[in-house]
């Protein structure tokens, strides 16, 4: 599970198609308990969801409405996408609708200890490495009160800054 590495299948980047990330996707409901789903996709199912995405994106980015209504198992074009990795790779998280999230909430990827025969869960707290942000502003912020990482709507940073890395919280505007 993870980012486990196959030489067998490679772009010409050198990335594992048939490598498996994990997938959450978490509906903020104010103070309600969110709605949280995790999955697994391969990342070659990943690109083709992000390419798929970044064509989406564009006429919103522009003010453009998009008439088209769909209803499947992956982020929404307007969702705030956060990944573990540079350059939108790894593990990720989506995010839709405003609130903050603790990030310590959620797991992103986990092990099968050997002995003893335990489970070790990695959470998404000082996790992020690349984001899209979607069609809400926000911010991340971390245990100090300067920590704040501000973002605007539809920003796509492929590397962030140390307060974004170090984040234990997702506010959504």
């Amino acid at each position: 599970m993870g980012n486990q590495e196959d030489p067998a299948v490679t772009t010409e980047a050198g990335q594992n198609l048939d490598a498996v990330v994990t997938r959450t996707i978490v509906h903020l409901r104010g103070s309600d308990e969110p709605d949280v789903k995790t999955d697994q996709i391969t990342r070659k199912e990943q690109l083709g969801e992000i390419a798929d995405h970044e064509n989406r994106r564009r006429p919103q980015q522009a003010g453009l409405l998009n008439q088209g209504i769909s209803t499947d198992s992956s982020c929404g074009d307007s969702d705030m996408w956060m990944f573990d990795q540079t350059n939108f790779t790894g593990n990720e998280i989506c995010f839709y609708n405003a609130g903050t999230a603790t990030l310590a909430n959620y797991v992103r990827y986990e092990v099968l200890r050997l002995y003893p025969l335990l489970p070790i869960y990695y959470y998404w707290e000082t996790a992020t490495r690349s984001y899209e942000a979607g069609s809400e502003s926000g911010y991340f912020s971390g245990a100090c009160e300067f920590c704040e990482a501000p973002f605007n709507a539809w920003d796509a940073p492929g590397s962030v800054d140390s307060n974004t890395q170090n984040s234990y919280y997702l506010t959504l505007n």
